[in-house]
């Protein structure tokens, strides 16, 4: 008897250590620390539209005489490439001529002022538009695919030409005169053209 009341002593002993140990446990304190990391971050923004136009320097226009028509009339052909805007909600093109479009002769001072038109449209010396992304119909289908592409992220080649045309010719005097008048010579000079590209974004 005296061993097993021992026994079970012992293992009222141990109950009671067992008790003790998960008291202190549930009292522990927990100490606690943050830090904030800070960072100064900025963001930017800027437009992927672009205009670009390019010509084959290869192929010049070349105005051939003929006793029907004069001068006549040569294709200037052209391509367009626009990068568009993902914000655009509008879109148009313009073209106007920025010099005097003056051939000069190679031998003497006759001349030949060349026009542009755009369609049945001279350019001038001011914008006109070639195309509105709200009215597509009403200009060159050349320009169509602008129609969709002018708010996406994507390039978008275009071809199209415009008309050059002798709209007038002055002798080595200077004076005013028809086709047939003017002496047998050969002119050269650059036919210039701008293009305007206007995409209304966010502000």
């Amino acid at each position: 008897m005296k061993n097993a009341s021992m026994k079970k002593n012992t293992v009222v002993a141990l109950a009671v250590m067992s008790i003790f140990a998960a008291a202190n446990v549930a009292h522990a304190a927990i100490h606690q620390e943050t830090a904030t990391a800070t960072w100064t971050a900025n963001a930017s923004k800027t437009t992927t539209a672009k205009l670009a136009v390019d010509v084959d320097s290869t192929v010049n226009p070349e105005f051939i005489y003929n006793s029907t028509d004069g001068f006549g009339t040569v294709d200037a052909p052209f391509k367009l490439t626009v990068s568009g805007e993902g914000s655009a909600t509008a879109f148009t093109l313009a073209a106007k001529t920025i010099s005097t479009n003056i051939l000069t002769a190679a031998v003497g001072a006759s001349t030949l002022n060349v026009g542009v038109m755009s369609g049945t449209t001279m350019l001038g010396a001011t914008d006109t538009t070639i195309f509105d992304a709200a009215t597509p119909g009403s200009y060159d289908p050349d320009f169509n695919p602008l129609s969709t592409s002018y708010n996406d992220n994507v390039d978008r080649d275009v071809n199209s030409k415009f008309t050059l045309k002798v709209i007038n010719s002055t002798n080595d005097s200077g004076a005013n005169v028809a086709p047939f008048a003017m002496p047998n010579t050969t002119w050269s000079g650059d036919v210039k053209v701008v293009f305007t590209a206007n995409w209304t974004v966010p502000v």
